[in-house]
């Protein structure tokens, strides 16, 4: 599969047409914001338009303005925020070196290496570029990414800034959870809501990106939960296989081979950031496989050898109320990790230990 590209370097951009409609409505009619709070699932594609926007408004100077149907009835093309992907523009705003666009996130700095919170240091720097002219296209573009990173003080000072905004000036925010946002950040922004993707636009997300191996592309696809970023996750991480360990290591249920659980502990809870993210979904979704099994009832696709006689005999010999304790309780641990630093083996036994008491 090729190499995932980040929001700031994808020109590819599936399944939001409404959304980028909508936006572009605004900007050609005398109803244009100067601040947009791009909202929706984490994954589904909200920093990527953001930075869409941000290339197009750049490159304002070059770009056609969308244009009506003509004088014999002819449709106009689809209105697109997109440019080439060789065009400088992308180079430019993938480079951070572009004079009219500025960031606001937790990349790493010169101060802080690890770098965990928007702070008010970060929004006095922002205030400093807006309060400059445009010096190279007809705006100044502000990137947040994302608001739900800014501590109190610097979304305070971020509020100033969007009730008294300079001319000329774009602010484009990304938030997976707005209801965690200052009510007046919230109610001085136009909401522009990205809605999950279908199974089909996942797909076409995913072969975009050369992945060609059948099944994992429809495992992604499947269990991504429409957020095209988790489907690419999966996909690049090898998610599948990851799925089958877990699956086999829980064959044995109500018994676990301590073996197995130990094995598979070590897998799970790799330094790797992203795989233990990725191991803490694929834990949560067999979860939901079984309470799905317990409660639709139907015959539902198997991913890896084993899993339908698993998931037949969990759903026939074990309570739902233990599978519903069990997803509460995951979100518990899992959370725990991070808030008093658990370690992860000793979370991934913890878990598994879940398990074995919910099936018995």
């Amino acid at each position: 599969m090729a190499k995932v590209l980040t929001p700031r370097e994808n020109t590819s951009f599936v399944g939001h047409a409404a959304a980028e409609a909508q936006w572009l409505e605004a900007y050609t009619s005398k109803r244009f914001h100067h601040a947009w709070l791009i909202t929706g699932p984490k994954g589904v594609g909200k920093a990527t338009l953001a930075y869409r926007i941000a290339r197009y408004l750049l490159n304002s100077k070059e770009a056609p303005e969308p244009q009506g149907f003509d004088m014999f009835g002819a449709a106009p093309a689809k209105p697109s925020l997109g440019v080439s992907p060789t065009h400088p523009i992308v180079a430019r705003v993938t480079q951070g070196s572009h004079g009219d666009l500025f960031v606001l996130d937790t990349s790493p700095t010169e101060e802080d290496e690890n770098k965990s919170e928007i702070v008010v240091d970060d929004v006095r720097k922002l205030h400093q570029f807006l309060g400059m002219t445009p010096a190279e296209s007809e705006w100044r573009v502000v990137v947040v990414d994302s608001a739900d990173q800014m501590n109190h003080n610097a979304s305070n000072a971020l509020l100033k800034l969007l009730e008294e905004p300079p001319a000329q000036s774009v602010i484009i925010m990304v938030s997976h959870t707005p209801g965690r946002l200052l009510p007046t950040i919230r109610s001085r922004c136009v909401n522009l809501r990205l809605n999950p993707l279908s199974e089909s636009e996942i797909t076409e997300v995913l072969k975009a990106h050369h992945a060609t191996d059948s099944k994992e592309v429809s495992f992604a696809a499947a269990v991504s939960s429409g957020s095209p970023g988790l489907a690419l996750t999966l996909a690049e991480a090898g998610a599948l296989e990851m799925y089958g360990k877990l699956v086999n290591t829980l064959s044995t249920l109500p018994k676990l081979d301590k073996t197995a659980v130990i094995a598979l502990a070590d897998a799970l809870s790799v330094r790797d950031e992203s795989q233990w993210e990725l191991a803490q979904y694929l834990v949560r979704y067999f979860i939901a496989r079984v309470v799905n099994a317990k409660t639709v009832k139907e015959n539902v696709p198997e991913w890896v050898m084993g899993e339908g006689a698993l998931l037949s005999r969990l759903a026939s010999t074990t309570q739902l109320d233990s599978w519903l304790e069990l997803w509460e309780k995951s979100g518990r641990m899992l959370a725990d990790v991070d808030r008093i630093n658990m370690g992860k083996k000793h979370t991934a036994i913890a878990l598994l230990e879940a398990f074995r008491e919910a099936a018995a």
